[in-house]
């Protein structure tokens, strides 16, 4: 669990230099803010396997790393130990999964706004056919008033005419 060994890319990724780390008692608790989790660490080292675990150490600054770590066990006995951070990864994986979700979101919201668009053009061609209907039934209502205004005229002037011959001889 000592570090015998820290690289400028150990530098710079996690902010400390050799000098600050190599004679720390605890190193880990550099990194890791729980003794359990620590603990988790240092029985890793154990278990040397090139296959990578996924860690989450803290830098100097305190920003939290996603680290793809693994230990290796060399010819002469020594275990190097190999990270690579992915960070950046995870943090564009959680962008396009909240880009994902509110392509969704705004995907359902479109499909409720072409639903309620179709409900109302359904419902005013609805309105529309009703009022031409009505239209045509007027019409025909006209049509039947003409038809019976027509006799009714030739009635009513023959009635006139009636009238007035039955006027001029008095009666």
């Amino acid at each position: 669990g000592k570090i015998i060994l820290w690289n400028k890319e150990c530098e710079k990724a996690f902010g400390w230099t050799f000098d600050e780390i190599k004679n720390k008692k605890d190193s880990l608790s550099l990194f890791y803010d729980d003794p359990k989790v620590c603990e988790d660490v240092m029985k890793s080292f154990e278990n040397i396997s090139d296959s990578f675990e996924e860690w989450h150490p803290k830098t100097k600054n305190g920003e939290t790393l996603v680290v793809k770590w693994a230990n290796i066990k060399l010819p002469n006995g020594e275990t190097i130990n190999i990270g690579l951070d992915i960070t950046q990864q995870r943090n564009y994986e959680i962008s396009i999964r909240e880009k994902a979700l509110e392509l969704e979101n705004l995907n359902s919201s479109l499909e409720k706004r072409i639903e309620d668009e179709i409900k109302k053009n359904t419902k005013q061609q609805h309105m529309i056919m009703q009022q031409n209907k009505l239209a045509q039934m007027g019409e025909m209502i006209e049509n039947i008033a003409h038809q019976w205004r027509q006799p009714l005229a030739q009635i009513n002037s023959s009635i006139i005419l009636i009238d007035a011959i039955l006027e001029k001889h008095n009666f």
